[in-house]
């Protein structure tokens, strides 16, 4: 589908840059090859340097506008920041070192605009090296992990529980959603690297549809330098952020019982991460608050391991500090 004259964009491209250049050109590339061309691409460097300006700017494709951020700030932020500048009916987020395959937008953006009702359309994708080999094996078992070998096309029975239970809509480099459905505000800062899965939350809490597309029409690549390979105790505070605020949504009342599971056992999880970087006092708080709220066997244990001598928690792999 190629543009309308003097008309706004059909989709707004989201691609997200922080420092990495190194897989960049490909990402952006694999979004100019799109069979459907009515779309806008937004770019939004985080690095507060401009460090992507010259290779975005480089093939004067005029869909292109750079959005460079005059400081970092933060992922969930820049997102916000770019979707504020968003002029499509629909949107679609990638991230910096993932492709797209040429038919990609072409398959989604039908299914949304054959019913207001759909609200999110997604697709399932490859998993891939740093040299963008395709790993055939950890590809299947990622499909049936997040739970996307079991469906086929069309609607969701229950977007919540599979964006809940499953977390199974990529989100950042498989799905396009309906811009007006996601205010930019509700992109803050505590939802931090989880903010895909905050929106997909959002889609989901809306009431509308999501559609699925049982073909892999994008890449997702995995290697040393991605952001999902650091371990950091904060990524599961943001999480918990999420699971507490969904928690108070009236949206999710039938996933209530879920939610304060999974609140449970991220604190387990929050108190384990925090006692692998030897943060004790945090971990021992971590532990208490799970504890509190259900005086099960694993907040318990965790709280003992935080008592033992430093030197015996790094010789048994506790502490990796």
């Amino acid at each position: 589908m190629a543009p309308h004259q003097n008309a706004e964009p059909l989709v707004t491209v989201i691609l997200t840059v922080y420092n990495r250049l190194t897989f960049f050109a490909e990402a952006l590339n694999s979004v100019e090859a799109q069979t459907f061309e009515d779309y806008e691409i937004v770019i939004a460097d985080d690095s507060g340097t401009g460090a992507a300006r010259e290779a975005s700017l480089a093939s004067n494709n005029p869909r292109i506008r750079y959005k460079p951020n005059p400081a970092s700030l933060g992922v969930a932020l820049s997102v916000r920041a770019a979707l504020a500048e968003a002029r499509g009916k629909y949107v679609a987020i990638m991230n910096d070192d993932d492709v797209w395959d040429r038919e990609f937008l072409s398959r989604l953006v039908p299914a949304l605009e054959a019913d207001p009702r759909r609200v999110l359309a997604f697709c399932d994708h490859h998993i891939m090296d740093a040299d963008g080999r395709i790993d055939e094996i950890a590809t299947e078992r990622n499909t049936e992990r997040f739970g996307r070998s079991r469906l086929s096309e069309g609607d969701l029975a229950d977007p919540k529980a599979f964006v809940l239970r499953q977390n199974g809509v990529p989100l950042a480099m498989g799905a396009l959603f309906r811009a007006s459905v996601l205010s930019p505000e509700r992109l803050v800062r505590d939802v931090a690297g989880a903010y895909d899965f905050w929106i997909s939350s959002q889609m989901a809490g809306s009431g509308g549809a999501f559609y699925y597309v049982p073909a892999r029409l994008t890449r997702y690549r995995v290697h040393p330098e991605m952001e999902t390979a650091r371990r950091d105790p904060e990524k599961t505070q943001c999480l918990a952020f999420i699971a507490r605020s969904l928690l108070a949504d009236s949206a999710f009342a039938d996933q209530r019982e879920y939610l304060s599971r999974w609140i449970l056992s991220l604190a387990v999880r929050a108190g384990r991460d925090y006692l692998y970087f030897d943060r004790v006092a945090d971990a021992r708080r971590s532990f208490l608050s799970a504890f509190m709220m259900s005086a099960g066997w694993k907040p318990l244990a965790g709280y003992f391991v935080s008592m033992t001598p430093a030197w015996l928690r790094r010789a048994v792999g506790v502490t990796g500090a």
